[in-house]
């Protein structure tokens, strides 16, 4: 139990001190933020290294058409993300409130076994 304490424990208090929809609610923002910087990122390393297609294109694209294209991609790479961090998210808090109920149910069992051995 000591052991369950120093690792695991800390880790599924800090996840307990939240409600579910709390704490995955934090967890999608925090996606959100980073699926963002992630999408402008390789978005820029696609521009650069396709600078000289779009310098050349730039002029003869549709511009709304491109950016609908973009759009929709953003859409569901941060879509797919927030998908895949409800998943994870809710895993984690629906595994570390099982953890901490058992660790109580334990912490139970031993302080009635120590009630029983002060009456004996």
């Amino acid at each position: 139990m000591a052991a369950y304490e120093q690792r695991d424990g800390i880790r599924d208090e800090k996840i307990n001190s939240y409600f579910r929809g709390d704490y995955i609610t934090r967890q999608v923002l925090l996606t959100i933020i980073s699926a963002t910087a992630a999408f402008v990122i390789l978005f820029g390393i696609y521009g650069i290294y396709n600078f000289e297609t779009l310098v050349v294109e730039i002029y003869s694209m549709n511009i709304q058409e491109f950016l609908t294209a973009l759009l929709l991609g953003y859409a569901l790479f941060v879509g797919g993300m927030i998908a895949i961090t409800v998943w994870v998210y809710s895993a984690r808090y629906k595994r570390a409130r099982r953890h901490l109920n058992a660790f109580y149910q334990d912490l139970h069992r031993l302080s009635v076994s120590y009630q029983k051995e002060k009456e004996d």
